[in-house]
């Protein structure tokens, strides 16, 4: 009976041992497993930490160089030959050649020189010193033509969570902005002339609608105004017919599916 109990006693000690040996093996490997996933967690931390660190300095960057850039506005020069007062863009355009005007908004932070080359895509990230930008530049469509002012003008520029670029567009959308008649007039210089255009359309689309078009007959043109009218966040009172010619503003909403788009007519 002593030696029965004295052998179980003996079994159970023993699988005591050898199951602790087990759990001592499997806690240690536990163990390693957390610290390995510990150890990545802290690296992407400190990665995603770096990410957000540089995105905020180039941020702080390009808002200076926007700001130094559109501190060097062009001084009004007089064209006695046209009686009119024009900027002189010879400083902007020794910076870079593809230098076509400059565009100002009312009571939003666009008031800066725009650029237009054979290439859609380049300015979307590239500034205007032409040296690579996550916020790219303001520029032209290269289907326009700013001398003889084409049909529709279109303009592109980026939207970020800042006031970079085109951001502070969506000040626009705004009761307070648009109920405002002084903001409703958007500003074009050039170097040959002067231009002021009356806003009639602001509105949200999808970025595959069909409002980038820079010629029409004239059935087009109508068909494309009545459109643009019928999708406007307010009525203002603008009328537009087949002989005038318009501005598009054109720019991300939300996300990069939905665009936010600003159009006027040209008053002079």
């Amino acid at each position: 009976m002593d030696k029965g109990f004295d052998d179980l006693n003996s079994f159970l000690k023993n699988s005591y041992e050898k199951n602790k040996l087990k759990i001592k093996k499997k806690n240690k490997y536990v163990v390693i497993l957390i610290n390995i996933i510990t150890i990545v967690t802290l690296i992407g931390a400190g990665i995603g930490i770096k990410s957000i660190n540089d995105y905020k300095e180039e941020i702080k960057k390009a808002k200076e160089y926007e700001e130094n850039i559109v501190n060097n506005k062009p001084t009004l020069i007089e064209k006695e030959e046209i009686k009119k007062d024009l900027y002189d863009f010879t400083e902007l355009l020794n910076t870079n050649s593809d230098t076509v005007g400059w565009l100002m908004v009312k009571n939003t932070k666009v008031d800066l020189p725009i650029v237009k080359t054979t290439d859609n895509k380049f300015y979307l990230n590239h500034n205007f010193e032409k040296r690579y930008s996550t916020f790219g530049w303001v520029y032209v469509d290269y289907r326009n033509n700013l001398d003889n002012l084409s049909k529709n003008i279109i303009i592109y520029g980026h939207t970020y969570k800042n006031d970079l670029m085109f951001s502070s567009l969506k000040n626009t959308l705004e009761k307070s902005w648009y109920e405002n008649e002084n903001n409703l007039i958007i500003e074009l210089k050039t170097p040959k002339d002067n231009y002021k255009y009356k806003i009639f359309s602001i509105y949200t689309t999808k970025k595959t609608d069909s409002y980038l078009k820079t010629s029409f007959t004239n059935q087009e043109f109508s068909n494309y105004i009545s459109d643009s009218l019928s999708k406007s966040i307010k009525n203002f009172n603008t009328e537009v017919n087949v002989d005038d010619k318009i501005i598009t503003l054109s720019t991300c909403y939300l996300n990069s599916n939905n665009r936010l788009v600003i159009q006027a007519k040209l008053e002079n």
